[in-house]
């Protein structure tokens, strides 16, 4: 007989697509395992189930590619045998693991069959399995392929009503496209992905995505209660079920705005195709802000209204409007990370005297990274959920069960109110220690040094270019310009500015011992932030030793020289209480004033009491002073060494500022414990010779001020090995410095992990929480709360932002702190950090509020409206970019305007003018749509370096031309932009193989990372 073709439907060729890109991704395989036991007649169930293909046409389709067209073919002499296997003993585990390594194989699309079926009986029961490509077959026809086995297996000659009904194309419909693109484009329209990217990073490179599949059954009580929950909000299932989906994936997405995949049926133009069999589904997305509602109720509505208007528009192509729909063509190819359905009944074959019970299949391999399949069954609700490694790390079973009981319980609660951790976990949060160290031996700071001093009167304290004191020299100084302070100065606080000597730390000693709270001011700051810290306290008074001060009238400056010459010669001990203020360090403020971070001597002692396990604390250690005393990592540094009796080795100013200067000065004064920012650690670990590598003394690297990346200590690896302990340090002024510590091993060097922080502290409590203070779980990013004696006073004379950044959250009784940094807990307790949740960033170190620049800008005259924003386009070198309308200054004059207004870290670098800033549909600034500036390429021998025209250039036009048909395109025009269809994409690859000497190292995933002409000629230049 002839072999019969067709074109395929849009649905089809979507799919084909997919597999076609990624041939050996085995994840549209589908399989069913059923133990049967009862009156069974095998071969009677084995012929109907041959008879049943036969007369399935869609069952018997494979596809063939001819010329770029793809069709479906039928060969009418083909017939399935369903073979009857013996076995001895118990064969189910057996079996299940042959199967589920079956449907982890690809199943070949281009040759017959695509389905296959076949029974096993063992000592026990009867085996049914059935296995297919999701190319011929869907969800429905699985259904209506168990329905017409049990109709056979009673009456061999009945014949499937939908076995000669295929899959086809529908009838053009030009004003239901026009509405499609409409509602489609104003939905999705400015997305830049479907995807959730973060999950997308566990699929490998051939398409496929490890990951797992779960059952998780209601159970009897559970499913009652939901039930009964739909039933008061006259919700369907479906719109219920999916309301849950879309809220258990805004906790495990961290967003408010979720996608999610939707598959319909597709078979609402003709009741007949309801019976057929085939691949019918279309899969369309389906988006919703989860912030527009308040209630579930509200939800459930607005989830509804949602599925009325994709299943209107149930059998449209989104691939053939993707230009129309899509703004950006990375949208266009790319698909939701999320899935669900929900199924009416049970998927059972049913004959009388017999009983079928599935039997689950363990699935290594997944469509995307989180599906949710609910079926409805007589005993309730069964989820079956599958995972990629990164989703099933949140146990996604545990959210939704958590969801779904709360809501059970409360059907109209508010979004915010629910939780996304069980009772018991929430419970098992309320019961942790806050402490788990012993507390200090000492209340304040000046007592700790004191006691150092008394142990170890001759040994060096502090040195500075060749000028030493001892522990006696320094202690005895500080008492006596403590005893000037104390009868001089009025307040409970003292400014210090002050240049880097070892006068500036008997200043920060004899402050402490008078009982006051010190204030570093930098000497080097502009007025007006001098000024705007000064206009914090009702009367300041500051220590200095330099005439260079910025000329704010409100300074009451006193020259500390003077005034340890007027001091008494010997003093009486001063002892402040524990819970005193020991300094206020002065971080960026949203409103363009800094706020004043108040940090008790108890705060502080507790830190070197809770790092004891991290750092082995010695008097043997040296530490280096690089930090400015403004910057709380230089607490760290400054008594990290006084009060464990080591060596402070201040660092001249003119050598921090140079690399070279700074590792030479490491290797002569033989540090030993260096504490630095990553920024400044890559450009000392560049600097680093073999010679002085060799000399170095250093025992332990603490990084610390913004995120690590592990790559860039390669160099310092390479030229010191492994003899320091590199340890990456989490913390916040609010938290008195550090907050987590993690080891670097060097598997991490190995790693393109992102910035591991580690553990919380060991008198620390770390929970991550979302913008409703509910903790989420691991896996999730949340924002990082922090709990325990670290937490500080708060901020000064502001109670009302201390209330909303200090709160007492629903979980907990005492305070935490929250930092409004991102982070994510992995399973093993380990906490990755993600960076800023809100526009306040870390740039080389520097904690910076973007309003703080932002308002400085707008003081200049000719700036009408700014916004300023982060460029990590090269992560190495990170730079503030300001966006500016109406501005008529030049470069120039803006910078002169800032240099008076903020500190040269918090200067935007590059300035861009606009006619007016992009905004969404909320009046809310658009940073997808701001107009960043071209990177500035490095200078190759002074030549800049350019995409000129090359081999590989010339390489990549020709098979443009040669696959698009034409040579009308741009060098930086996209690939589906200049027309590009999915199969296309295939063809090119295999010409750009064909030119390629090494064909095996180019991959269909790179022809979508470089997606224009340029970006793909300077790939391939890397492959020649």
């Amino acid at each position: 007989m002839t072999v019969r073709g067709r074109r395929l439907s849009p649905t089809q060729h979507t799919l084909y697509s997919q597999q076609r890109l990624f041939p050996e991704d085995p994840a549209y395989n589908v399989g069913f395992l059923y133990r049967v036991r009862g009156d069974l007649d095998s071969e009677r169930l084995r012929r109907a189930g041959e008879l049943m293909a036969a007369r399935a046409v869609p069952l018997n389709e494979y596809f063939v590619e001819r010329d770029g067209t793809v069709s479906a073919e039928y060969d009418p002499d083909n017939h399935y045998r369903v073979e009857l296997d013996r076995r001895t003993g118990d064969a189910a585990a057996q079996l299940t693991a042959e199967i589920s390594a079956e449907l982890d194989r690809p199943i070949p699309m281009d040759r017959w069959p695509l389905y296959s079926a076949r029974m096993v009986q063992d000592d026990t029961s009867t085996y049914v399995v059935l296995i297919a490509s999701h190319m011929v077959a869907d969800a429905l026809t699985f259904y209506n392929l168990i329905t017409d086995l049990g109709k056979l297996y009673g009456d061999l000659d009945f014949v499937p009503p939908g076995g000669e009904l295929l899959p086809l194309p529908p009838a053009a419909d030009p004003e239901q496209a026009r509405a499609a693109v409409t509602y489609f484009r104003s939905n999705f329209g400015a997305l830049e992905t479907l995807s959730t990217p973060d999950w997308e990073v566990d699929r490998q490179r051939d398409g496929q995505l490890p990951g797992e599949h779960v059952t998780m059954d209601l159970g009897p009580e559970l499913s009652a209660g939901v039930h009964a929950a739909a039933k008061e909000l006259k919700a369907g299932k479906v719109a219920f079920f999916l309301a849950v989906h879309l809220l258990v994936l805004g906790c495990l997405t961290a967003s408010s705005r979720v996608t999610t995949a939707f598959p319909l049926a597709n078979r609402r133009r003709d009741r007949k195709l309801l019976r057929a069999y085939g691949y019918h589904v279309n899969t369309l997305p389906l988006s919703i802000d989860l912030d527009e509602y308040e209630t579930f109720d509200q939800l459930c509505a607005g989830v509804q209204e949602r599925i009325d208007a994709l299943v209107a528009f149930e059998d449209i192509s989104l691939g053939a409007h993707a230009r129309e729909i899509f703004d950006h063509p990375a949208a266009a190819v790319s698909r939701p990370s999320s899935s669900f359905t929900f199924y009416r009944q049970k998927l059972s074959l049913r004959i009388p005297g017999c009983e079928f019970t599935p039997i689950p299949l363990p699935r290594a391999r997944l469509i995307c990274p989180f599906v949710a399949n609910v079926e409805q069954h007589d005993r309730g609700y069964t989820y079956y959920i599958q995972s990629s490694s990164r989703v099933a790390d949140s146990r996604p079973q545990d959210v939704l069960r958590a969801v779904l009981s709360h809501i059970a319980g409360q059907p109209r609660t508010r979004l915010d109110a629910v939780p996304w951790l069980g009772a018991h976990e929430l419970a098992e949060l309320r019961e942790q220690a806050g402490t788990r160290v012993e507390p200090p031996a000492h209340q304040t700071i000046t007592h700790a040094f004191e006691e150092q001093a008394r142990r170890t009167p001759e040994a060096v304290a502090v040195s500075y270019e060749g000028v030493t004191l001892t522990y006696a020299e320094l202690n005895h100084r500080a008492d006596r310009l403590a005893a000037w302070i104390d009868a001089e100065l009025p307040g409970d606080f003292t400014g210090i500015a002050m240049q880097r000597s070892p006068e500036l730390i008997t200043t920060i000693l004899a402050v402490l011992k008078a009982g006051r709270a010190y204030v570093p001011i930098d000497p080097a700051a502009p007025a007006q932030r001098v000024e705007a810290i000064v206009s914090q306290f009702d009367s300041l008074h500051v220590l200095t030793d330099s005439t260079d001060l910025p000329a704010v009238a409100a300074l009451r400056c006193h020259d500390v020289h003077a005034a340890g010459r007027a001091a008494a010669a010997n003093p009486a001990p001063f002892r402040p209480a524990a819970g005193r203020p020991a300094y206020v360090i002065f971080t960026s403020g949203s409103t363009g004033t800094p706020k004043g971070v108040v940090v008790t001597h108890a705060n502080v002692l507790r830190l070197f009491t809770a790092t004891a396990r991290e750092i082995d604390f010695g008097a043997d250690d040296v530490w280096s002073l690089f930090h400015s005393y403004a910057f709380d990592f230089a607490v760290w540094e400054m008594f990290g060494a006084l009060l464990h009796g080591g060596r402070l080795e201040i660092v001249p100013e003119w050598t921090r500022r140079s690399p070279a200067d700074f590792a030479a000065f490491l290797a002569e004064r033989g540090v030993t414990v260096l504490s630095q920012t990553p920024s400044a650690f890559r450009t000392l670990s560049a600097a680093l010779t073999p010679a002085l590598a060799d000399e170095l003394a250093v025992r332990t690297v603490v990084f610390g001020g913004e995120a690590l990346r592990f790559e860039t200590l390669a160099p310092w690896v390479e030229r010191y090995g492994h003899r320091a302990e590199l340890i990456n340090m989490y913390g916040i002024t609010e938290t008195t410095v550090h907050a987590t510590a993690h080891r670097v091993t060097p598997g991490d060097l190995k790693s393109q992990r992102p910035s591991v922080i580690g553990r919380a502290l060991d008198d620390l409590r770390i929970t991550l929480v979302d913008t409703a203070l509910r903790p989420v779980p691991d896996g999730v990013a949340g924002e990082i709360l922090i709990a325990g004696p670290g937490v500080s006073n708060g901020y000064l004379n502001q109670p009302e932002l201390t209330a909303e950044r200090f709160p007492r959250p629903p979980f907990a009784d005492e305070i935490h702190y929250r930092s409004g940094d991102l982070a994510r807990r992995e399973a093993n307790g380990t906490l990755i950090y993600l960076g800023r949740m809100d526009r306040q960033i870390q740039l080389r170190g520097v904690r910076i509020e973007l309003g703080e620049v932002e308002a400085a800008l707008l003081t200049h005259p000719a700036v009408r409206e700014c916004a300023v924003r982060l460029d990590e386009r090269r992560p190495d070198t990170p730079e503030l970019v300001a966006f500016l309308t109406g501005s008529t200054a030049t470069d120039a004059d803006l910078r002169l305007h800032l240099r008076d207004r903020l500190p040269a870290a918090m200067r935007p670098t590059r300035f861009v003018r606009t006619e007016q800033l992009p905004l969404t549909v909320n009046g809310k600034l658009d940073d997808a749509r701001l107009p960043w500036p071209e990177l500035l390429e490095p200078d190759n021998n002074g030549t800049e370096i350019t995409a000129a025209a090359s081999t590989p250039a010339e390489m990549v036009r020709n098979a443009w031309s040669k696959v698009l048909g034409r040579t009308d395109f741009g060098d930086a025009e996209s690939f589906f932009d200049a027309g590009g269809t999915s199969i296309q994409l295939v063809q090119l690859l295999e010409e750009l193989r064909a030119g390629c000497p090494h064909p095996d190292h180019l991959e269909m995933v790179d022809l979508f990372e470089f997606t224009t002409v340029r970006a793909q000629s300077a790939h391939l230049a890397t492959l020649l």
